[in-house]
């Protein structure tokens, strides 16, 4: 968590105008450790918002009741093409949020058919750990 704080202050150093957007890790359809670790880790990105940090948590998008989405995954780590459809419909609103766009449509969100999971209040936390940082318009 610490190089994550790093990276967010010398970001905000440098550019102190940009918007950074942290996308949590993927709950993982393998065992219950990995997803135990994944919940924390995400749970620790939560603590960033304080630090004006959005963070994009993904993880009802990619479960099944309280359990990984398997029709999401192609392996064990890496989304498939539905599940590619779901993240990248989740940034684009993300973004789209962030910027206050309105009516903004892309190929990607339209093509967007909805294979959200059945939400569930015991759900892991999120996506694939990586930080887009968006220069401010």
């Amino acid at each position: 968590m610490d190089d994550f704080k790093n990276l967010i202050c010398t970001v905000r150093q440098s550019l102190p105008r940009t918007k950074l957007v942290i996308s949590s890790i993927l709950p993982r359809p393998t065992n219950s450790q990995a997803n135990r670790t994944i919940y924390n880790v995400n749970n620790h990105l939560f603590s960033l918002e304080e630090q004006h940090v959005e963070i994009l948590d993904n993880t009802l998008d990619f479960l099944y009741g309280d359990q990984p989405n398997l029709s999401l995954f192609a392996d064990h780590v890496h989304t498939n093409v539905a599940g590619a459809k779901v993240l990248s419909h989740n940034i684009i609103s993300c973004v789209n949020n962030l910027f206050q766009f309105s009516n903004c449509t892309s190929e990607t969100e339209s093509n967007f058919q909805s294979v959200r999971s059945t939400r569930s209040p015991s759900s892991m936390a999120l996506s694939h750990l990586s930080i887009k940082a968006v220069k401010a318009v």
